[in-house]
């Protein structure tokens, strides 16, 4: 069975840019849209999937089944959380599909693992900036760098970038650069 999955924060907000992602990987893959089942929820991704309608979508799968998702941040925005949501998957034979780019998120392998931690930090870093940007408050931007580690943050993305550069796979390439640029690490091209 396939299924799509469709988060946003809040009740202003639209699932145009998520549908249009996953329309256009499911058209490309000569499936019909209107013919898989659609789970959509308006929660914060700081909300454990546990207490999410993400919970029955996972718990409703059996070994086979493949999931939809535009990117990975609509899982979550918490790593610990989005490392669970994927380990349940895997551990169930349930495939996650990032219909943005095509890659199947996974936690079995070396390069899987580097792009769930690359991707889910950037999830992270992601809302929690958001969140002292909306506070507008000096202490709130301040509390970033404190939560994230800011220089930690900026090693791990460096060395996770340095690290997937060895690996000739673009995608591992890109989501290293993705992860490294969401905490305004710059990073050069190999020769």
């Amino acid at each position: 069975m396939e299924k799509i999955y469709f988060r946003c924060s809040t009740d202003s907000q639209l699932f145009l840019q998520q549908q249009e992602s996953v329309r256009e990987y499911l058209r490309r893959a000569g499936k019909n849209p209107d013919d898989i089942e659609q789970v959509v929820e308006k929660v914060s991704g700081t909300v454990k999937h546990t207490e999410r309608k993400l919970r029955t979508l996972l718990e409703s799968c059996n070994p086979g089944d493949v999931i939809y998702i535009s990117e990975l941040s609509r899982l979550g925005r918490n790593m610990t959380d989005v490392f669970q949501i994927v380990s349940y998957a895997c551990e169930h034979g349930i495939t996650i599909i990032q219909c943005k780019d095509g890659t199947s998120i996974e936690n079995n392998s070396i390069g899987g693992k580097a792009l769930l931690f690359a991707l889910s930090l950037a999830a992270e870093i992601e809302v929690e900036n958001m969140h002292a940007l909306l506070t507008g408050r000096e202490e709130g931007l301040a509390a970033v760098g404190a939560v994230n580690g800011e220089g930690l943050v900026r090693t791990a993305c460096a060395v996770i970038y340095n690290l997937l550069i060895e690996f000739p796979v673009c995608q591992l390439h890109m989501a290293a650069v993705a992860a490294a640029s969401a905490v305004g690490v710059v990073v050069a091209e190999p020769d």
